[in-house]
């Protein structure tokens, strides 16, 4: 399976824990984690969970990046992709995503009646200056896949994160990012078949230009 960066797990905390009743009957509890230091900016509209290091050349720059992943990310369309300079290029896509199943907004299985499904949420920011004028930001975000494909979600959901680190590796060679590290990759190991979820806990690094 392809990898963009692979890093130990950063550690995490439980935030909550949810019961939810799944299309077509059944329930099954489900637990939210986020890193420890996540500080919600409480407004859903962006998504963003806010740092009091930010202004706001960084918050937009942040803010364009993000949309950008949610634009890449409806490029899984099961069809043949090729980007120049990308290591696993030219790639094929496992499965199709639909533009109108990918939101920047944290969905719980629940919620969802088209597959697959993809949503995400931008996390703390972390800002470093290394001399010379030169400063590199990062933030983490959590990519939240789901499926529902009987038997074989297992292996389904091993497509589906396949296909979206390509997405990760692919973005490297199309913006002007530093660096993209997944830091950890996790599945329900099949515990909700038919249904499968899996999540990747990213962190994008990029240099903040004073004149962005």
């Amino acid at each position: 399976m392809a990898r963009v960066v692979i890093l130990p797990g950063v550690g995490i905390s439980t935030d909550t824990k949810d019961t939810h009743i799944l299309p077509g009957g059944g329930t099954f509890t489900e637990t939210f984690t986020a890193p420890q230091n996540m500080e919600p900016t409480g407004k859903s509209s962006d998504l963003l969970f806010g740092s009091p290091i930010l202004n706001l050349k960084q918050l937009s720059l942040k803010r364009q990046i993000v949309n950008n992943l949610v634009s890449n990310l409806a490029r899984i369309d099961g069809l043949i992709d090729e980007v120049p300079g990308a290591l696993h290029s030219p790639y094929t896509y496992h499965h199709t995503v639909q533009s109108g199943n990918i939101s920047r907004q944290f969905k719980y299985l629940d919620e969802i009646n088209d597959f697959p499904y993809i949503c995400l949420y931008a996390q703390t920011d972390r800002r470093q200056h290394i001399g010379a004028g030169v400063k590199y930001c990062s933030f983490l975000t959590t990519i939240r896949g789901y499926l529902k494909s009987g038997e074989t979600v297992i292996e389904d959901l091993d497509d589906l994160i396949e296909d979206i680190e390509y997405v990760l590796e692919s973005m490297i060679c199309t913006l002007n990012l530093e660096e993209i590290r997944v830091l950890s990759v996790e599945t329900d190991e099949g515990l909700f078949i038919p249904y499968g979820l899996c999540d990747l806990t990213v962190e994008i690094i990029f240099e903040q230009y004073d004149n962005v």
